[in-house]
Order: structure tokens, then sequence, then C-alpha cells
């Protein structure tokens, strides 16, 4: 009797698991369907979809994102912005929703919570440098010059001896016409490389005349002629 209402037990269970699985392939399709729709400008019947697969499965991130650009599209910004909301707060990690959210936050002129939510965002990202200066790239296209420069900042915490983000965000200057913000960024850059290719030919191009830093005598390598010499006067 035990035995029969172990089995019984599991096969309930693996019955659940299948009905569970089979639940969220019919939500995944519903989505897929969905972003068809939107596709096409059909966002009356993507919200259909998308809203019927989150009552399959209410914590996919991916859903609420969509749902979020139809309402977007719909002219609902107050509904979109809940669900790139919720997109975020079930997946923190989800890149397109974290970046409408802030885009959002940013058009809403809300540019203190958008600053912020760029900054939880990038904190808590373990990536190289490259990803956070393709975040900085999209920054500077939306005229967002202080999430830009956040983004850069994290960029060379991730990778403390490279140049390029210094050198995006002075680019960025120049071609706006601010020339000392775009001069103060190309130094920087300088300063954390000075032998990066084209740097000092950029530096020369923009008038700037900017000393090599010396490496402490305790970083450079000494050949064996002046190790010898040192021993000898010493």
């Amino acid at each position: 009797m035990n035995n029969f209402l172990r089995y019984s037990a599991v096969f309930a269970l693996t019955l659940a698991i299948l009905a569970s699985q089979g639940c969220m392939l019919d939500a995944v399709r519903l989505n897929r369907k969905a972003q068809i729709y939107i596709k096409h400008g059909q966002y009356d019947q993507a919200t259909e979809l998308l809203e019927k697969s989150l009552d399959v499965n209410f914590e996919n991130s991916v859903s609420h994102y969509y749902l979020a650009k139809c309402y977007e599209n719909k002219g609902d910004n107050e509904t979109a912005m809940w669900e790139y909301e919720l997109a975020v707060r079930f997946d923190p990690s989800y890149e397109p929703a974290q970046m409408a959210m802030i885009k959002g936050l940013y058009r809403a002129e809300k540019v203190e919570e958008s600053l912020e939510a760029t900054r939880l965002f990038l904190e808590h990202k373990d990536a190289m440098s490259s990803y956070f200066m393709r975040l900085e790239n999209i920054f500077l296209e939306e005229q967002m010059e202080r999430h830009a420069i956040l983004a850069a900042n994290i960029a060379i915490k991730a990778e403390s001896a490279n140049p390029l983000p210094f050198i995006a965000i002075a680019q960025y200057y120049y071609d706006n016409g601010n020339d000392k913000m775009g001069d103060d960024y190309l130094i920087k850059a300088f300063k954390v490389k000075p032998t990066w290719p084209g740097l000092a030919r950029k530096l020369g191009r923009h008038g700037l005349k900017v000393e090599i830093p010396v490496r402490p005598a305790f970083l450079r390598s000494t050949s064996p002629a002046e190790k010898e010499i040192s021993e000898l006067e010493n």
C-alpha cells in the first residue's frame, strides 16, 4: 500500500511538471506571436496575446517588456513605464528593459531617477569595458551626457588602463562645439595611456601639449649595463 501511494505521488508530480512545462511553452508561443504583431504595428492584437502569456507566467520579463512597448506605441506612457519596471524587477540583467526604463524616465524629465537607475544597472553588471562603452555611445547618441559619463566611469573601473571611454566622451564634446570639455577628456585619455596609437596626434591636432608621465624609478626596467654601473657606483 505504501509503495502504491508513493508511486501515485510520483506520478501526480510528474503530470504536474509536464503540465507546467506545457503551459510555459504556450506562454512562449503567445509571446512570439505578439512580437510578430508588434513588428507590423498591430499593438492591440499583441497586447491581448501578451496579457494571456502573463496569465501563465507573470514573472516573464520579456513579456512585460513587449507589453510595455505596446502601451508606449499606443501613447500610454504611464502604463508602459509600469511594465518596464516590472520587467526590470523580475530580471535586473535584462538590458532592453533597463535601457527602455532609463530613457523613459529621462524623457519624463525625471533625470535624477533615470541616473540612479543607470547607476544601479551598470554597477551590478559584470562585464568588460567594451560593454559599458557600447552603452556610453548609446547615451551619447541620445544626448544623455551625464548617463554617458557615468557609463564611461564604470568602463574605466572595469579596465583602468583603457583610454577609449575618455576618447569617446572627448569626441562627443568636440562634435558638439564644447572644445574645453573635449580637451579635458582627451588629456585624461593621454594620462591613462600616453602610448595609445594616434592619441598624441589627436592632442597635437587640438593644440594640446601634455608631458608624458614619468614612471617611478622602481617600475622602470634596468638594462644589464645600467645595473652594473649602478653597482659600481654604490
